[in-house]
């Protein structure tokens, strides 16, 4: 049999080539796709995952208004990979394209085990109270409300949308429980400016109600 013999320049070159593309190979971006509603349509989201850290944001949204919408498709991407969170600041003047942004990233971030979504009742309770829960859409995505009765008195009331308008909708998801707790009430005035917000509150906090028997419907 006759043996072949490489000179030792490409032995050497081989060498070289296997030690600098090995490690590239070796590491891998996992790809966490999901979809929020915008302006226009479907927004479809995929955070590129590598080593636990965001890497790549990709956005598909073909039916955002130009200029306006694609401006968070624009810009939205490099804030979540600097943040490495979905809680960024939104576009000014593309409120629901940057929310829909935002809530797709958070569920490929939650897909990826990189962010837990605590519900109201496991954030905060009232020792001996009992709670109820109700869930209803905001303006940017899930607004849930829980109130915590004991004695027949509502004690407590946590509300959480982390899809509604910063400044905004996370005013009345920040000030009406107060107001609820306040007057024993699901019917309370409104934030101004934020009336999907606030009728989103409400609307929860008199299911809860409900269910809690405080309210006959």
């Amino acid at each position: 049999m006759r043996t072949i013999k490489f000179p030792a320049v490409i032995i050497m070159t081989l060498f070289i080539i296997t030690a600098v593309f090995a490690p590239a190979m070796a590491e891998q971006v996992v790809y966490y796709t999901d979809t929020s509603e915008g302006f226009g349509g479907t927004i479809e989201v995929s955070l590129g995952v590598e080593n636990a850290e965001i890497v790549d944001v990709a956005i598909y949204a073909p039916y955002e208004t130009d200029g306006i919408g694609t401006m968070a498709i624009d810009r939205l991407p490099a804030a979540i990979i600097e943040a490495q969170s979905w809680e960024v600041d939104g576009v000014a003047g593309a409120s629901i394209s940057s929310n829909g942004i935002r809530q797709a990233a958070k569920k490929c971030m939650i897909a990826a085990g990189l962010y837990e979504e605590a519900s109201a009742v496991e954030r905060e309770q009232v020792e001996g109270a009992t709670y109820y829960k109700a869930a209803v859409d905001g303006f940017g995505g899930t607004v849930e409300v829980s109130i915590g009765v004991l004695d027949g008195q509502i004690v407590d009331v946590i509300a959480t949308g982390d899809g509604e308008t910063q400044g905004i909708g996370s005013m009345a998801i920040e000030q009406l429980p107060a107001a609820i707790l306040e007057s024993q009430n699901w019917d309370v005035d409104m934030v101004s400016g934020a009336s999907v917000s606030s009728r989103a509150v409400m609307n929860a906090a008199r299911q809860a109600m409900t269910e809690a028997g405080l309210v006959t419907e």
